[in-house]
């Protein structure tokens, strides 16, 4: 039956079909509208996604966090706003890279330059073997190598920290209801300005935190290089050490009676490499900038003893014009010579800071000390003693002279020998002049002793081929003996120093009476006398090359763990605790000296007043007792378990 009304279904199918895309259209519309409104700007965009949920049954939670975002309010949006601040504050405090950076930039800079200055310097061969020289570049790249290491742990965690903010600043905006608020124009618009600085912020630390990650990535691998470098040249100077030892024992050259062959390829040979003195010049160069602490030291402490003997002056010259008046003081050096005192007291001091220092740098000091030494000797010691020491003095210019500047010919080695036989004899003419008046004359006997040992030896050396070894032990022997007759007075002016301020502090308290010099001299001479003792030997290891050795082996037995019982401890950690307590002893009998007591109670008493003398000894009590303390503490031994006994 054919269908009456085909018209209205027709219309009524194309309403429907209309209908259906206009609904589609609106909605795609909406979904459209609400993208554009979620996107951020480039620079943060990627922080503020929202990752689509994967698992559809969780629709309940996302009604939760619809009604949670109608329950928020505007002061909500602004705590968010200001944590996301602060965060970035933060982030910002972190990635801050402090001056001590740009100074720990430079330094790995000149620790590279090191590296190759020293590599230059160790490259020249020669045919006297320098063990020192290898000793001295062996110590220093030792300790470059332990600062490029203290360096690169200190980068390292400071990478660690930058590197843990570039990855807090990626997820610093990832608060759920910063992202909520940053979707929503209406919002936004609220908060424009807040979120404007917010992207810059963000932009100015993520650029910040590139740049500091980069400059940290450069420092690592600088310092990298120069671990692998300082340990390579570790390795090589090890070698070389290794390979000097047997050459120093060897046949270097021929017998002196075998002038031949071996003497003339030297000649040659010496014509292709570096100088011996140019080796030495570019050592010193170097020591002395690496070493500019030590000099500071001594500079500092030169600087005050002058000008302490400067507001001494008046007393000083009281007692060169009176000295019958002051006889009972026994000054001997600091009432002539003044200014030559201390410069010895300064010089032998040296030996504590130059224990690796190139032999041509020691002979620098040494001469001085010697020039110095025969000016005081000259005018108190006898003429046949002066022309003895003015002997060995030259000696020991033209030893040191040969023996650095010469290659092992015949005519050097005989000239070598001339100078060891002429060293014999005139330390052997110093050694029969000593007598019972000579203070610490049985130690400096001994010393010449040793001197005139060492100087067979290089004799002996030197006629069966160990040109080294010869010059190492000449060089030992007139240094053991004429610092061993100098190192007395080192300890005469540091006790003539005590004996002159104690009177000063006795003249500034009004007592202007003779007192017994004996007691102070006997308490101050003992440790001076152990502190020149080692001075001395100091020295001696130094120039026979074996300080190093020897110090490495008491560092090895001193550091390692010992172990009795429950009970751990080194050898060092008790060492320093008596040493410490020693110390401390000495030093507050210092202190009475220094403030115008001499130590014997009644004339203090009677000569000072009792609440003066009080105080005195409640100074000493304090010294005492801090130093026992910092004994204590030296030793490892926990203070708090010793509270009680304290």
């Amino acid at each position: 039956m054919p269908n009456k009304y085909p018209m209205r279904r027709i219309v009524i199918f194309f309403s429907l079909l209309f209908i259906g895309l206009g609904v589609f259209a609106q909605s795609k519309h909406k979904q459209d509208s609400i993208s554009k409104n979620q996107l951020a700007p480039k620079v943060i965009a990627d922080s503020l996604k929202v990752k689509p949920e994967a698992d559809t049954s969780k629709r309940g939670t996302h009604k939760k966090l619809l009604m949670a975002k109608d329950t928020l309010s505007l002061s909500d949006y602004m705590m968010s706003v200001e944590r996301v601040n602060d965060n970035l504050n933060s982030i910002r405090d972190s990635t801050n890279l402090s001056f001590k950076v740009v100074g720990m930039s430079r330094r790995i800079g000149e620790i590279t330059d090191d590296v190759s200055i020293i590599r230059n310097y160790i490259r020249g061969r020669n045919t006297v073997v320098n063990i020192k020289n290898l000793y001295l570049y062996q110590n220093l790249v030792s300790n470059l190598d332990n600062e490029n290491d203290r360096i690169q742990v200190y980068i390292n965690a400071l990478y660690n920290r930058v590197y843990h903010a570039k990855l807090s600043l990626k997820t610093v905006l990832s608060d759920s209801v910063f992202s909520r608020l940053y979707a929503d124009n209406t919002l936004r618009n609220t908060f424009d300005k807040r979120l404007l600085r917010l992207e810059r912020k963000w932009v100015r630390a993520d650029s910040t935190t590139r740049s500091n990650i980069d400059s940290l990535n450069s420092l690592k691998v600088k310092l990298a290089d120069n671990s692998m470098n300082l340990s390579s040249m570790l390795n090589m100077m090890d070698s070389r050490l290794d390979r000097a030892g047997r050459q120093l024992f060897g046949p270097e050259v021929s017998y002196l009676w075998q002038f031949g062959d071996k003497e003339k390829k030297a000649n040659v040979q010496s014509t292709k490499t570096l100088s011996v003195l140019g080796n030495e010049r570019n050592a010193i160069g170097y020591y002395f900038s690496q070493t500019s602490g030590e000099r500071t030291i001594v500079l500092v402490l030169g600087i005050l003893l002058f000008i302490w003997l400067f507001l001494k002056r008046n007393l000083v010259k009281a007692i060169s014009e009176q000295k019958e008046s002051y006889s009972f003081l026994h000054l001997q050096y600091l009432n002539n010579h003044p200014v030559l005192s201390i410069l010895i007291l300064l010089l032998c001091l040296m030996p504590f800071f130059d224990a690796y220092a190139p032999t041509s740098y020691i002979a620098i000091e040494h001469v001085l000390l010697l020039a110095a030494s025969s000016v005081v000797f000259f005018k108190k010691r006898n003429y046949a003693f002066g022309l003895g020491w003015l002997a060995l003095v030259i000696l020991f210019v033209a030893d040191v002279l040969t023996y650095l500047s010469m290659e092992p010919t015949f005519v050097a080695r005989a000239w070598l020998l001339a100078i060891y036989v002429g060293s014999i004899i005139f330390s052997y003419r110093f050694y029969r002049n000593l007598d019972d008046q000579t203070p610490y004359y049985k130690w400096i006997k001994k010393a010449a002793i040793i001197g005139m040992v060492l100087l067979v030896l290089g004799i002996l050396c030197n006629i069966f081929g160990r040109f080294s070894l010869s010059g190492f032990f000449g060089i030992a022997a007139i240094f053991a003996v004429t610092q061993a007759a100098i190192l007395p007075v080192f300890i005469d002016v540091v006790i003539e120093l005590i004996l002159l301020q104690l009177q000063s502090s006795r003249l500034r308290k009004g007592i202007n009476k003779p007192f017994d010099c004996s007691s102070v001299i006997k308490k101050v001479k003992g440790p001076l006398f152990i502190v020149a003792i080692l001075l001395w030997a100091i020295m001696l290891t130094s120039n026979l090359n074996i300080y190093h050795s020897i110090s490495s082996s008491l560092a090895d037995l001193l550091t390692t763990t010992r172990t009795i019982g429950s009970i751990s401890y080194k050898l060092i950690s008790v060492l320093w605790f008596f040493l410490i307590i020693w110390v401390a002893h000495t030093l507050q009998r210092l202190v009475g000296f220094l403030f115008g007591e001499t130590g014997i109670e009644t004339d203090d008493i009677s000569s000072a007043s009792k609440e003066k003398h009080s105080r005195l000894l409640i100074t000493k009590l304090l010294v005492l007792v801090g130093g026992y303390l910092l004994a204590v503490a030296a030793s490892g031994l926990p203070i708090d378990k010793l509270t009680i006994v304290l």
